[in-house]
């Protein structure tokens, strides 16, 4: 099998899908979580609390969203589009409030 069958292999596709889906999505929803517990500026239990719980619903509906998609390049690109943008704000913001 050569690269460039191996790169347009159903099984391969779906796997690098998954891949980025379960990647991507823990990476977006942990930084999405951090930034609303970070905004409402709650204290260490409730925080905790909240951090657990917006993580789950985002972290699921990340993966969900990830395989709606269609195209596999577009499914790569938006995901790391949302990590691209999340993670700059969450940067651009702790070193304002550091």
């Amino acid at each position: 099998m050569t690269i460039l069958t191996l790169s347009t292999h159903p099984k391969f596709l779906v796997t690098l899908r998954t891949l980025c889906a379960v990647v991507g999505g823990y990476a977006a929803s942990a930084c999405l979580s951090l930034l609303l517990a970070q905004w409402l500026g709650l204290t260490e239990r409730p925080a905790e609390a909240f951090i657990k719980m917006v993580f789950f619903v985002v972290f699921c509906t990340l993966i969900i969203w990830s395989f709606a998609i269609n195209s596999h390049r577009k499914a790569f690109i938006h995901m790391a589009g949302l990590n691209a943008v999340v993670w700059a704000v969450y940067l651009a913001t702790q070193g304002v409030s550091a």
